[in-house]
């Protein structure tokens, strides 16, 4: 049971879980209002949202290493190993593709209602935020293929 000056982990869990998610819609449904600031101030509420998310990240992690034994721990750790690395490569071989270029313009002249060759600075910034994200999201995902790899390894008949 939960103390009377901690809030309850399951609060505290789905708090976690709301902010992982809303901050980034909540961000991006504000792009229109965030052309008219300046650079610092995007920049610095880009920042904000990143760190926000990056907190709650950790808290879940924290609450879900909690309930592991060390073979799942061990493979977690195998598969943020590898499952980074794999998601790292993936990217940059898809950042040497011109299609994957294209993509990313298209991104960004969406963002304004431009063509690809009237990219200006705001759209750069959420070309620049879409390359990191991509990142992040290709480790994420092989980061649970890795998870998946170790397990089925592990857990064959010897």
């Amino acid at each position: 049971m939960a103390s009377r000056n901690r809030p309850a982990p399951e609060a505290l869990k789905h708090g976690a879980l709301v902010l992982l998610v809303g901050v980034p819609i909540l961000f991006m449904t504000s792009i229109p209002w965030l052309r008219g600031l300046s650079d610092t101030a995007i920049y610095g509420l880009s920042a904000a949202a990143a760190f926000v998310v990056l907190a709650a990240s950790v808290v879940l992690t924290v609450f879900g290493e909690q309930r592991m034994d060390e073979w799942h721990r061990q493979g977690g750790r195998f598969a943020y190993h590898w499952g980074g690395i794999a998601g790292g490569c993936l990217v940059a071989l898809l950042l040497a593709l011109p299609p994957f270029h294209d993509l990313i313009i298209a991104v960004g002249g969406l963002v304004q209602d431009q063509q690809a060759g009237a990219i200006d600075r705001m759209p750069a910034i959420i070309i620049f935020f879409f390359g990191m994200a991509s990142v992040i999201i290709a480790q994420s995902i092989f980061s649970v293929l890795f998870t998946w790899v170790w397990r089925a390894w592990m857990s064959r008949p010897i």
